[in-house]
């Protein structure tokens, strides 16, 4: 029997299997660097974050923290009452603890909180992980996947801006909390521990005396508990301990005066778009401040909600919404709609049309987990459709791709900006309290009341706590004579300012990194150290952007007018404090001088009359008036927006008998284009140019020494610019006290 004739069309069989295994072989390759990428991503955006937070860190107490603080003497005598009370509407029992501790161990750093609040917030990432990986009727690569995409985007630097706020540790601690309860249901369901159940109701009381939002858990876990028919026991010690712990919290509770409850139930199109609003952060933010940024959260959060249902559909179909995977991503994501239910009750305005209290950047990371959560579960889901592999690959790509081009977006837009100007302004005023500065500037940024900031300030200083504790406050006065001075290094001071009490400095230098050029000194020409300054971590404050000035060398320091010095050299420590590396020259003590409001004399009457074109008396934005206005009239270039510009020249006066003249400025966040001088009448010659740096501080006043022989003065003020922030004010010429 004769064999058929091969076919001469193709190559032989054992040559295409080997082409098959081949290319499957290079398939998997592929997807292992794939994941091996993705996996690299995550760690980097967990690393960034890391750097952030420490970049934003500032030792000394700042807004809410200051109660940390008053509490100091509660701490030390054991009295638990203080634990108890009530932050705005939240108990936050077990934050105060860590704050507690913090304080009494470790001198009131607060780098426990810190620490605490990053961890909690990455313990929470790693259980969203071992529930997905807990049910394995995914496939492992999807797994994988899903994972790393939920990590990228917990992990991105932008949650720094509530992990590196010591304060906000509640909001990680809570989500620690209620990822915890749910993989311990995760876990009860594969396993019928009772242990877990209880470890789910541990969490639940965590989450509850943590943030008044811990409250809600209580309904996810009771429902997710019904729905896997725990034992009638069982249940009935959950529904005892919540209700205890539930009923427990309104003991002695006092409603806050931005309870809006009322609102909240009675505008239910309202709610939605608050809650929208919240859901979208960080997407629906960009445009802060607009109409825009209202229809992009009302986009992004209904997206938010669309997704969630998709996937609760999608467990539901497969028969996996009782899977560990499922209670963690499902329940997370319920969780976080029921706090922006919550947070709508507590804070929705019905006036703020854009509803801007809804992404508040302290609500940042449940929302943006609630993102991970989605994307985590759908690209889970995938791995169960006809293309076990395509879909998911082509989800995570598209997830991780989108959520880093909006969130490169996000970080240029003005949402974040502020708050990292707001770490850069903490720590500007963290240094004037190290030199002994406490200026009106300083206590509102710190948010201090007035009765209060002396009291807290002796604390710190009196229990060698915060700023206090590390000793270079301590040098103030001392003698330098004896260090080593070694070999300048290149830079210059380039801008000095009078503060209220002394002068602030800021230079740059390019000093090698061995040499720690962040810390700088100031000694005068007794060889005193007067002054302490520093590299600001955070950035350079907004208001020192105009200069010209390198920001990655930038330093500021300060020096306390105490001291008499009559002018500073700068130094650098290098060597553990055993020599001094100059920076610059010698630097003299402005001649100007800032002073307080309580400090401003009579009004001095001019002479003849001045000419105001494009001025306006007695008018400036809303809000700038009212705060320590001057005894007599002033002027604005500020005519109804900031685009009006003008020239003021003032009419001639007197110079006063004792040779010194004060004069009040108030001017917006951009002075580029903004002048105001003080000019000998006779011969035109500018006397002194005044300061247009002033933190936003409201009307500043300056003290300004006039030399012998000048007998008239007159004022010359210029707003050259109509940009956004670009106005002046200036007011009459005042006698000195």
């Amino acid at each position: 029997m004769s064999q058929p004739a091969q076919s001469s069309s193709g190559p032989p069989v054992n040559q295409i299997s080997r082409r098959r295994a081949f290319l499957l072989f290079d398939e998997q390759q592929l997807m292992t660097l794939f994941i091996a990428g993705l996996f690299l991503w995550l760690a980097l955006n967990w690393v960034e974050t890391g750097l952030a937070v420490k970049r934003f860190f500032t030792t000394l107490p700042q807004w809410d923290y200051w109660a940390v603080i008053d509490h100091f003497d509660e701490y030390r005598h054991s009295n638990l009452r203080v634990f108890w009370e009530q932050h705005n509407e939240h108990r936050i029992v077990f934050p105060e603890l860590c704050f507690a501790i913090d304080t009494l161990f470790l001198h009131a750093h607060q780098l426990l909180p810190l620490v605490c609040s990053y961890l909690s917030y990455l313990t929470s990432f790693a259980l969203i992980c071992r529930a997905v990986f807990q049910e394995r009727r995914a496939g492992y690569a999807a797994r994988l996947m899903a994972c790393a995409v939920c990590g990228i985007i917990m992990g991105w630097q932008g949650s720094a801006l509530v992990i590196g706020i010591p304060f906000l540790l509640q909001w990680t601690m809570l989500e620690l909390s209620v990822v915890g309860a749910l993989a311990s249901l995760g876990s009860y369901q594969q396993s019928r521990n009772s242990k877990a159940l209880y470890l789910a109701a541990l969490c639940g009381v965590t989450a509850n005396y943590s943030s008044a939002n811990g409250m809600l858990l209580w309904i996810i876990i009771l429902a997710v508990a019904a729905m896997l028919k725990v034992s009638q026991r069982d249940l009935l010690i959950l529904c005892g301990v919540a209700a205890v712990s539930v009923s427990i919290f309104f003991i002695g509770y006092h409603r806050t005066a931005s309870h809006n409850a009322f609102a909240f139930l009675t505008s239910p199109l309202d709610t939605y778009e608050f809650l929208a609003s919240y859901l979208s952060s960080p997407f629906g933010v960009i445009h802060l401040g607009t109409g825009e940024m209202k229809r992009q959260g009302l986009m992004f959060g209904s997206l938010s909600l669309l997704l969630f249902a998709v996937m609760v559909w999608g467990f539901w179909k497969t028969r996996d919404l009782l899977s560990p995977a499922a209670i963690v991503l499902v329940g997370f994501s319920g969780f976080a709609i029921l706090s922006g239910f919550a947070t709508a009750a507590g804070r929705i305005d019905l006036l703020d049309s854009s509803f801007s209290g809804a992404t508040a950047t302290r609500y940042l990371t449940i929302p943006l987990t609630n993102w991970a959560v989605l994307a985590c579960g759908l690209i889970w889901l995938s791995s169960r459709s006809r293309r076990p592999v395509a879909l998911p690959v082509f989800l995570t790509l598209f997830a991780v791709l989108f959520s880093e081009w909006y969130f490169l977006r996000v970080e240029k837009s003005a949402w974040p900006k502020g708050t990292i100007d707001t770490f850069a302004n903490q720590q500007w005023a963290s240094l004037s309290v190290e030199n002994d500065l406490i200026t009106p500037e300083v206590k509102r940024i710190l948010d201090v009341s007035d009765p209060n900031v002396d009291k807290h300030l002796r604390i710190l200083r009196e229990n060698r706590l915060s700023v206090f504790d590390n000793g270079e406050n301590q040098r103030l006065g001392k003698s330098l004579k004896t260090v080593r001075v070694d070999v300048p290094i290149p830079g210059k001071v380039v801008y000095t300012v009078p503060v209220e009490g002394g002068w602030e400095l800021v230079g740059w230098d390019v000093a090698e990194e061995r040499i720690k050029p962040e810390h700088l000194v100031f000694v005068d020409e007794r060889d005193r150290l007067v002054g302490i300054g520093r590299k600001l971590t955070a950035g350079v404050p907004t208001d020192l952007l105009a200069l010209t000035l390198p920001t990655p060398a930038a330093w500021i320091g300060f020096v306390n007018s105490r001291f008499d010095s009559k002018g500073v050299r700068a130094y650098v420590w290098g060597r553990r404090h055993q020599i001094l590396i100059p920076i610059g020259g010698y630097v003299e003590r402005p001649e100007i001088v800032r002073i307080s409001a309580n400090r401003v004399g009579v009004p001095i009457k001019a002479e003849s009359e001045g000419n105001a074109s494009g001025w306006i008396k007695n008018l400036t934005p809303l809000g700038k008036l009212n705060t320590n206005p001057p005894p007599g009239d002033f002027y604005s270039s500020w005519v109804e927006s900031d685009a009006s510009t003008g020239e003021l020249r003032s009419g001639t006066f007197e110079t006063p008998a004792d040779g010194c003249v004060t004069l009040g400025t108030l001017h917006g966040p951009n002075t580029d284009r903004l002048r105001a001088s003080l000019l000998d009448a006779d011969t035109g010659q500018i006397l002194a140019e005044l300061p247009m740096h002033s933190h936003g501080d409201p009307w500043s006043y300056w003290q300004i020494p006039v030399h012998s022989g000048i007998r008239r003065l007159k004022i010359e003020g210029v707003d050259g610019g109509s940009s956004w922030g670009e106005w002046l004010a200036l007011s009459q010429p005042m006698r000195c006290k």
